[in-house]
């Protein structure tokens, strides 16, 4: 699964750069059945200069990325499959 929101000014000025066309954040979310009861949830988070142009592109992961802002996403990841009797084995990084 992959999430994607505009980057707020402060993550424009950080990551972007004078040529891009701007800045998106992207959170990929990986969901891996290690049994049938059990799941490995991962999310890593990336900013993305001019998003959208496949030969201008430029991905490049946030290492230090708040957890704060991604924890809601998981949590209701994780309140879907307790629901259908599975459990994560690991709340993402």
């Amino acid at each position: 699964m992959i999430f994607e929101r505009p980057a707020t000014k402060g993550e424009q000025i950080k990551y972007g750069s004078f040529g891009s066309s701007g800045v998106v954040i992207r959170a990929k979310v990986d969901l891996q059945e290690l049994s049938p009861e059990t799941f490995f949830l991962r999310c890593d988070v990336f900013s993305v200069r001019d998003a959208g142009q496949s030969v201008l592109e430029d991905e490049t992961r946030i290492m230090m990325v708040s957890a704060k802002s991604y924890q809601r996403i998981l949590d209701e990841v994780k309140a879907r499959l307790d629901a259908k009797g599975a459990s994560p084995a690991s709340a993402g990084r």
